[in-house]
């Protein structure tokens, strides 16, 4: 069995079909929209962190921030496959996104309270 190696043009690059890329355009209207969906949801968790942070004066849970870290990694995914940058496909024509970093703690993320709540209005420098 013989397999034919992809066409090359005259610079040695690499030939992509028409067809090829006329799949590519469709999925990449398709993957900007659920960008756009995502980035959507992105900004409600954005808020909800924030408006959970202001009211509890903690931070949100890890549940919350790791979902949120998710969506990020799709949005990220998503713009490399619509850019070239990577060949394939993203969800939903592929496994769900891998989280590219981890969720830090709660502990790493809060700022030092415990400073902060024993330092006295004497400890802070004049303004004269």
């Amino acid at each position: 069995m013989t397999t034919e190696a992809p066409a090359r043009s005259a610079l040695d690059e690499p030939v992509i079909e028409r067809g090829e890329t006329g799949i590519r355009i469709l999925l990449t209207i398709l993957y900007a929209i659920a960008f756009r969906v995502a980035s959507t949801v992105f900004f409600a968790f954005v808020i909800f962190e924030l408006g959970w942070a202001l009211v509890t004066r903690r931070v949100p849970h890890d549940r919350v921030r790791a979902l949120a870290n998710r969506i990020l990694s799709y949005m990220y995914e998503t713009t490399r496959y619509m850019s070239y940058n990577l060949a394939d496909r993203p969800f939903p024509l592929s496994d769900f996104t891998p989280e590219f970093e981890s969720v830090p703690s709660a502990e790493e993320l809060a700022p030092d309270v415990e400073a902060a709540a024993e330092r006295t209005p004497t400890d802070e420098p004049d303004a004269d």
